[in-house]
């Protein structure tokens, strides 16, 4: 098994802040040339990824503020009941039960 890192310097100036370097060519060495233009395509890869992962995120933020929203607009008094079947059957009994009382007594 073979494993490999790639690294990545960022060339840093007196002042703490990332300075621009002239860029690196890889001369004639056939090795060389492979390994630039292999780095090429993980830069191209990384940077695509990470668009990506940036548009998904902020999709998700747009969503769970309309969600927010919405539930902002939901109170306990116009949030609907959800009732557990056997509850369900429950009520209904009663309702049945009151209904049969009331013309019994008619």
């Amino acid at each position: 098994m073979i494993c490999r890192a790639y690294f990545t310097f960022v060339s840093i100036g007196l002042d703490k802040k990332k300075i621009v370097l002239p860029p690196l060519m890889p001369g004639l060495d056939p090795e060389n040339v492979r390994r630039f233009s292999e780095a090429a395509e993980r830069r191209k890869i990384r940077l695509s990824r990470r668009q990506v992962i940036k548009e998904t995120f902020m999709a998700m933020m747009q969503r769970s503020s309309s969600v927010r929203e919405m539930s902002d607009l939901v109170t306990p008094e116009t949030a609907p009941q959800i009732t557990s079947p056997k509850k369900q059957q429950e009520k209904e009994a009663k309702a049945l039960h009151e209904n049969h009382s009331t013309h019994e007594s008619d």
